[in-house]
C-alpha cells in the first residue's frame, strides 16, 4: 500500500477523468437502466443525468460511475473535488496507478482510495471491469459528526492519505451490490443512505487521520438496513443457491419478519424475486457478451434447465435466448 498525503480537498468539482473516459464507458452511469446507451460527452458526479433521482446540481453526496475496458488506456493525471474509492470488480488486466510520479501496480488488489484534490492518473493494459465511487467531502465530514470521531485538530475535516492496492471487504462489496442493483441505487433514498453510510465509515475508519469516539458506543449500534445488505450480497454472490429466509434473516441478525419488512422497503420485492431479477440480468449478460452454450449459462445462473432459462427470457425479454444473441 502507498500512502502520502496530498493537496487540501477542495478542488474544482468536475473531475476531469469523466471527461477523459466519457466516449469508452460500456455503462455510463447507474441511473440508466440501458447499458448500450451511448456515452455523454462529459460526466459530472453533481449533474442530475448521473447523480441519484431528486439530485440536482450541487446536492449529490454519492456518485457511481461503471464501465468495462478492453485493451490500453491511459488516463493523465487528474484532480478531483471529491473523494474518489475505485474498485476492480473483474478481468484479469494490469492497473498502475501514477501518484506523485511513482507508478503503483495494484497487483491484483481491488482498491484505491484518491482523496479529494490529489492528483492521480493511471493506465489500463487488458481487461478490467472497474466501478469508482465519489463522496463529497462534506458528506465525510457529516458522517464523523455525526458518530463522534475527532481529528488532531478541532472542528479540522477528516484528512486522507492516498492508498492503492488495499483489499477491503466491505468496500467491494458494496460495489458488487451497486452493480447488482442500478434501479435500485438511482430510486431508493434509503439504499443510497445504507451504502453512504458505509463508504464513509470505512474511509474513516482506514484512510483518515480521525479517531473514533473514546467512549465505549453502546451495544449492537449497527442499523438494520446495512445487516439486510448484507443479505442482498448473499442472495447476489452465488445465484446457483437459494438460501431460505431463515437462513438470510439468521445472516442478518434479524427475526425472519422484521427481516422481511425491511428487505421489502429497501429493494422494493422480496428475497426470491430479487434474486430472480439477479438471474435473468446475469443471464442476459451472458448471452449477450459470451458465446457461452445456453444450457451452461443456465446452470451458471441457476436454471434448473435450458428450458426454464428460455422461458425466463420470454417472460422478461419477450424474445428467446436465441434471438436475444443475434440483437445483441
Amino acid at each position: 500500500m502507498n500512502a502520502n498525503h496530498g493537496r487540501a480537498p477542495g478542488a474544482a468539482g468536475r473531475p476531469p477523468l469523466f471527461h477523459q473516459l466519457a466516449p469508452l464507458l460500456a455503462h455510463w452511469s447507474l441511473t440508466s437502466s440501458d447499458p448500450r446507451r451511448p456515452a455523454p460527452q462529459s460526466i459530472d458526479p453533481a449533474d442530475p443525468g448521473i447523480a441519484p433521482a431528486g439530485g440536482g446540481p450541487g446536492s449529490a453526496q454519492l456518485s457511481a460511475l461503471h464501465w468495462a475496458w478492453r485493451g490500453r488506456l491511459d488516463v493523465a493525471p487528474y484532480a478531483s473535488g471529491w473523494h474518489q474509492v475505485a474498485i476492480r470488480l473483474g478481468g484479469n488486466g494490469r492497473l498502475v496507478w501514477r501518484e506523485g510520479g511513482a507508478p503503483v501496480d495494484d497487483a491484483g488488489e481491488p482498491v484505491a482510495v484518491i482523496p479529494a484534490g490529489v492528483d492521480t492518473g493511471f493506465t489500463v493494459d487488458g481487461e478490467l471491469d472497474l466501478m469508482l465511487l465519489c463522496l463529497s467531502p462534506g458528506r465525510l465530514q457529516a458522517q464523523a459528526e455525526a458518530d463522534g470521531w475527532h481529528g488532531p485538530e478541532p472542528s479540522a475535516a477528516p484528512s486522507l492519505s492516498p492508498a492503492f492496492a488495499v483489499s477491503d471487504g466491505p468496500i467491494t462489496g458494496a460495489a458488487r451490490l451497486i452493480a447488482a442493483n442500478r434501479e435500485i441505487f438511482a430510486l431508493s433514498s434509503l439504499f443510497r443512505d445504507s451504502i453512504e453510510r458505509l463508504l464513509a465509515v470505512r474511509i474513516l475508519e482506514c484512510f483518515s487521520d480521525f479517531s473514533p469516539p473514546p467512549a465505549d458506543p453502546p451495544p449492537d449500534p449497527t442499523p438494520e438496513e446495512p445487516r439486510v445488505a448484507a443479505a442482498m450480497t448473499l442472495l447476489a454472490e452465488d445465484l446457483t443457491v437459494a438460501p431460505s429466509i431463515d437462513d438470510l434473516a439468521a445472516a442478518a441478525g434479524l427475526p425472519a419478519g422484521r427481516f422481511l419488512q425491511v428487505f421489502k422497503a429497501l429493494a422494493g420485492r422480496t428475497p426470491q424475486a430479487y434474486q430472480a431479477a439477479l438471474r435473468i440480468s446475469a443471464a442476459r449478460r451472458l448471452i449477450v457478451e459470451t458465446t457461452l452454450p445456453f444450457g451452461e449459462i443456465a446452470r451458471r445462473t441457476g436454471y434448473p434447465s435450458q428450458a426454464a432459462l428460455s422461458m425466463a427470457c420470454r417472460r422478461q425479454y419477450g424474445a428467446s435466448p436465441r434471438a436475444i444473441r443475434s440483437e445483441g
